[in-house]
């Protein structure tokens, strides 16, 4: 799915430029790279293959690690990995 630059800067700006569910840092000009420790994507919180919709309400920043960890569950079902980021985690 393709986001507008308004609703990537809506989303980005939900946490103030962290990863949703673990609190790492991200930039918003990283959106889409997945090489870089600072890169992110749009998660659903609620997922579309468990009947999640496109709505910034539903969208979450993530890094890709979270992403792939959370695959299919919603975001009550992952939780949050820590309640500070592990800014190591990529090296």
């Amino acid at each position: 799915m393709s986001y507008t630059e308004e609703e990537l800067e809506d989303i980005f700006d939900k946490t103030g430029g962290t990863c949703y569910h673990c609190g790492a840092p991200l930039i918003f000009s990283h959106y889409g790279n997945r090489h870089s420790p600072w890169g992110w994507c749009v998660d659903h919180g609620n997922p579309r293959s468990r009947g999640g919709v496109d709505d910034l309400r539903n969208w979450k920043p993530s890094c890709f690690l979270c992403n792939e960890e959370k695959h299919d569950k919603t975001t009550g079902e992952y939780g949050r990995r820590t309640s500070s980021p592990d800014l190591f985690r990529w090296l």
